[in-house]
């Protein structure tokens, strides 16, 4: 009979002189009694499994968080894994509720089981090699021969003799190359903790300077910062420049973070402070940078004017996206002050300050007031030189005229901010301006287009961890999605944009995602939905003044209103919308609002059987398409076409309605607008017999589904009253 005896046993335990297990294994290799296998530790996904088994009920980004965490403090090793989790539940960073855990956060501490095992590996070592060990701990979970000669005292060639017996012996180090690393990251911890903190100074002030030769300025930096020195600024400051080149935009706020605690000069902390305020802007901690920014501009404000109003603008910038547009106009008006103090004129200041207050005027409707800033502040900004603020001032003047329908001056003014912010290495205004053309592209129906500059925006942003311009372009990309007729892939986006615009506090990109969610879920028609949505954004939009977001919803919540026959409140918000967007200047809303106001004259004359109101809804429409033609927006063309080929189609006159309804379907086509397709070829329908109408309506089910068709069939029916004419 055979036997099968399953042994576990720690390979470092084996290090011991004379241990018996080492004879043993000897033995039975060379009879072939034995097999051994190695137990690895678990990776990420591996210990996110294991916790989950654990620990049921966890939300999923809860759960990644505590993974994380554990993680980097375990390192895989299930045992440590599980006792780490005890400890955590016992501290209360971990809670039970309802069958659910919830993971409250906090640091990691060293389960006292797995401190114990730890404890008795270090009791093995001698006096001589404990001290070696500390030293090496002073480095970090890994260092080198040279480094700890040098701090140790010692030559080289000494030290590698020593370090090796540990390593072979001990079973607490582990070789890669010329470097030793601790055999775990708590294990380093412990020899670390073990060191008396007026010693552990002292090391990290020498470590310093034997790392001088081949330490990085991070590495160099770190040390003098442990050892409380102010030798270590400088070495952080540069750490954190180089972070920023590579957009570790974290890492260089922790190393600006260590700058300023050893930093003994006021005006040295103050820069630092600015530079944390861009990252934490850049990243989207909005509340924090504002915080940091106000403390700079109090230490700037009376004894450098120029810094002060700097420091303004960035403030206004950030009011600007969080929608606060009464506060950065008082922020504004405070800079301006501040500099006719001065009595200095055409300053690069003043430039940039007339560029913030336009910002905010394009934002609340006031865009040819915002033209002239813009154009006032790009003469400043050029007669000064000032190339680094050129691209900001290129992208609004292209913005405003955009917005006001001169698409082709909008599209020079973007590309010129592009290749400036492109020479200037400004990828954030690099990105934002992406975006911009993109959106030009998408509205004149080149979705391909588009698409090109939202994914090159997007790319660009991710890289410098630009959270408001990635948002953004998750948003767009939506758009065009949802404008191809990819509803599935529109959604992915929009929630993707939203939890980022909600998590930075940005109302404005929030207002236009509920618009977008909506948009979708009008083409499918559930209307109930996409009126909540428009509601909401409408809800968001005014309680930030945000005018341009506020018509375009009143225009999409009037559209859902007639769409459900509730024509009386359609009839009122086109009207409101359409005054508002022609105060703004906003060609493309007010073109929109016309083309809603003309379909509800032309379904209301349909119904009240009123031949001038139905006249006048096909003149509006007509004057319309023309009016959308002049500045090239083809879905308002293609619209306005469609409301006029109804309007025939009801007057019973067949051919303008074949020829308005065919025109529209053209550009639909273009553009794959399905739901759009799909009651252009509807309408088309009711102009053939039975059989070919048949055909086409099957057409149009085809393009948006079986369920989509059946609500927007059964829309038109109670629209035109046709009955059983509609397959």
């Amino acid at each position: 009979m055979q036997v099968s005896i399953i042994g576990a046993y720690r390979p470092e335990d084996t290090k011991e002189r004379k241990h018996p297990l080492v004879e043993t294994i000897r033995l039975m290799n060379r009879e072939g009694l034995l097999k051994e296998m190695k137990v690895r530790r678990l990776g990420i996904g591996d210990t996110m499994m294991l916790i989950s088994e654990r620990l049921p009920g966890m939300q999923e980004e809860e759960l990644q968080k505590l993974v994380n965490a554990v993680y980097s403090t375990t390192e895989g090793n299930p045992f440590f894994v599980l006792e780490t989790l005890s400890v955590m539940k016992e501290g209360g960073s971990l809670q039970e509720s309802d069958g659910k855990w919830i993971f409250k956060g906090g640091e990691v501490d060293i389960p006292p089981r797995v401190y114990d095992i730890m404890i008795r590996k270090l009791d093995r070592l001698e006096p001589e090699e404990r001290d070696i060990l500390e030293k090496g701990s002073i480095f970090g979970l890994e260092f080198g021969l040279q480094n700890l000669a040098c701090l140790c005292g010692e030559e080289i060639t000494g030290m590698a003799g020593e370090i090796r017996d540990i390593e072979r012996n001990h079973g607490v180090l582990t070789r890669k190359g010329d470097y030793y690393r601790f055999q775990h990251s708590m294990m380093r911890q412990i020899v670390y903790n073990e060191i008396p903190p007026v010693i552990r100074k002292t090391y990290h002030l020498k470590a310093a300077e034997c790392m001088t030769e081949t330490g990085s300025d991070g590495e160099i930096g770190m040390q003098f910062y442990l050892a409380g020195s102010p030798k270590g600024v400088d070495y952080l400051i540069r750490a954190a420049e180089e972070a920023k080149k590579t957009y570790s935009n974290l890492e260089a706020i922790r190393e600006y973070g260590m700058a300023y605690e050893i930093c003994t000069s006021e005006e040295k902390k103050t820069g630092i402070m600015e530079s944390v305020g861009h990252l934490y802007s850049l990243t989207g901690s909005y509340e924090r940078a504002l915080q940091i920014y106000r403390e700079v501009f109090g230490k700037k404000e009376k004894t450098d004017v120029a810094g002060a109003v700097s420091v303004i603008t960035k403030i206004s910038a950030i009011l600007d996206k969080l929608g606060r547009y009464d506060s950065a106009m008082e922020w504004i008006d405070r800079g301006e002050k501040l500099l006719q103090s001065t009595g200095e004129k055409h300053t690069r200041e003043e430039g940039n300050l007339l560029l913030a207050r336009g910002n905010i005027l394009m934002r609340t409707g006031e865009m040819k007031e915002a033209e002239k800033l813009f154009e006032r502040a790009r003469e400043i900004l050029k007669e000064n030189g000032h190339q680094a603020d050129m691209p900001g001032a290129y992208l609004a003047q292209g913005l405003v005229m955009k917005a006001m329908g001169g698409y082709d001056r909008a599209l020079e003014y973007m590309e010129k901010s592009a290749e400036l912010s492109e020479k200037n290495g400004d990828f954030v205004t690099v990105a934002r301006t992406y975006n911009s053309i993109g959106s030009i592209y998408g509205e004149t129906g080149n979705e391909e287009k588009a698409l090109e500059y939202y994914r090159k925006a997007l790319g660009m942003s991710e890289k410098i961890g630009d959270l408001w311009n990635i948002s953004g372009s998750y948003n767009n990309i939506g758009t065009t999605f949802a404008m191809l007729g990819k509803p599935e892939r529109a959604v992915l986006y929009y929630e993707k944009a939203l939890k980022i615009a909600k998590k930075i506090g940005e109302l404005r990109g929030a207002a236009l995602l509920y618009n977008n969610l909506g948009g979708l879920q009008y083409d499918m028609g559930h209307f109930d939905k996409a009126m909540e949505n428009y509601r909401e954004a409408l809800k968001i939009a005014r309680s930030i003044g945000a005018k341009w977001e506020e018509i375009l919803s009143m225009n999409n919540l009037a559209e859902a209103y007639r769409t459900t026959g509730r024509m009386r409140e359609a009839e009122r918000l086109h009207e409101s919308g359409l005054a508002e967007s022609r105060d703004m200047g906003e060609r493309m809303l007010e073109i929109f609002h016309r083309c809603g106001l003309a379909e509800i004259h032309i379904e209301t004359g349909f119904r009240d059987k009123n031949d001038e109101l139905m006249k006048m809804g096909i003149d509006e429409a007509m004057q319309t398409a023309k009016a959308a033609e002049e500045i090239e927006i083809r879905d308002a063309v293609a619209l306005s076409h469609r409301i006029a080929g109804e309007a025939y189609l009801l007057n019973g006159d067949a051919k303008k309605a074949e020829e308005h309804l065919l025109k529209a379907l053209k550009i639909y086509r273009q553009m794959e607008r399905k739901t759009d397709m799909a009651i252009s070829i509807y309408l088309l329908s009711m102009l053939h017999d039975d059989r070919e109408g048949e055909e086409m309506r099957k057409e149009a089910e085809e393009l948006i589904g079986s369920d989509n068709w059946k609500r927007w069939k059964d829309i038109l029916k109670k629209r035109w009253n046709h009955g059983g004419s509609v397959g």
